[in-house]
């Protein structure tokens, strides 16, 4: 299909850093996977996720977008990409937290529906599984995997993807043990920077306080199981056992700089911010941290980045979702 008269898609080879506009709504437009020019694709999948972004577009509707044309989608690339945003920003600091189950059963049914067609030993295959793996709140389907069972035609559980499985299962279920198990079987660099993610994703009081700690304090632990622990910490299903840290966050971090440095000190700062407590007294905490006269260097630059995206996402969710 090559798009309707009338229907005016600017920089349509995607040749450009143009914020794209076309001269219609998203709910007017011919279908996206319809559109025969997969470059001409990436344009009008980027400007779904710029007018999102700058709250021109409800979230809500780019997720339906992604369900109702992502699965039809002929480019590897494309699907991949889309999927990811979908779920790391659009279900997440993009959407109120008491919607975010909701929308991540769209996106794994959507994951789902494209894994069961794809082709075995694929790239799209795997990617596919992997977003099913990060989004989906089927307790007993990965507890499945682990066991060997339902796993997709032609794949096997490497460790990488094992703990991938084990991570999102416990930050369901809470159990400790199945962390202790993929360590057991996997005490390689890699295998303690996973199972540090795992810990800081498990969903109880200790183990985030624990967590915390690491994070806003000198340790032991290796730059790349800071960076893994920032990562498991402020998962967008776990507000009710990360709320009380989103204060503690902006009191603290700016006292790591006394210990930390360089890219380690960024990495831990922009990871770890609590951009999935999308609201309006988050903002403020980062907005007042910005505005303090003796933040540090190293901190101020992730910090005023993260809180740009925590702008757009609180504009988006009171613009959109509003609290009634």
């Amino acid at each position: 299909m090559v798009l309707p008269a009338g229907f005016v898609l600017p920089d349509v080879a995607d040749e450009t850093w143009a914020r794209v506009r076309p001269s219609r709504p998203v709910a007017d437009w011919p279908p996206v996977s319809a559109v025969a020019d997969p470059l001409a694709r990436v344009v009008l999948w980027n400007s779904i996720r710029d007018q999102m972004r700058s709250a021109e577009l409800d979230p809500k509707v780019a997720l339906e977008t992604v369900r109702a044309e992502l699965p039809d989608e002929g480019e590897d690339l494309i699907a991949r990409a889309i999927l990811d945003w979908a779920q790391t920003v659009a279900a997440g600091p993009f959407t109120r937290p008491d919607q975010r189950q909701e929308r991540l059963c769209w996106i794994a049914d959507t994951a789902s529906d494209i894994l069961a067609k794809s082709q075995p030993g694929t790239d799209l295959q795997l990617s596919m599984w992997r977003a099913l793996m990060g989004c989906t709140d089927d307790a007993d389907a990965l507890a499945g995997w682990l066991a060997g069972e339902g796993l997709p035609d032609g794949r096997v559980l490497d460790a990488d993807l094992r703990w991938a499985v084990t991570t999102r299962l416990v930050s369901l279920n809470g159990d400790r043990g199945l962390i202790e198990q993929a360590y057991a079987t996997d005490r390689s660099t890699a295998g303690r920077v996973h199972r540090a993610r795992a810990l800081a994703a498990l969903p109880d009081p200790e183990a985030k306080a624990a967590a915390f700690t690491a994070l806003m304090s000198p340790g032991e632990l290796s730059a790349y199981e800071l960076y893994a622990t920032a990562e498991g910490f402020f998962l967008p299903h776990q507000g009710e056992v990360t709320d009380v840290f989103v204060e503690k966050f902006f009191r603290h971090i700016n006292h790591t700089a006394n210990f930390r440095s360089g890219w380690a000190l960024g990495q831990v700062v922009s990871r770890a911010f609590p951009v999935t407590a999308n609201n309006r007294r988050t903002l403020e905490l980062a907005q007042d941290l910005l505005a303090s006269v003796d933040l540090a260097p190293g901190v101020r630059r992730p910090l005023a980045e993260a809180t740009d995206i925590l702008r757009r996402a609180v504009t988006s969710v009171e613009k959109y979702a509003p609290l009634d």
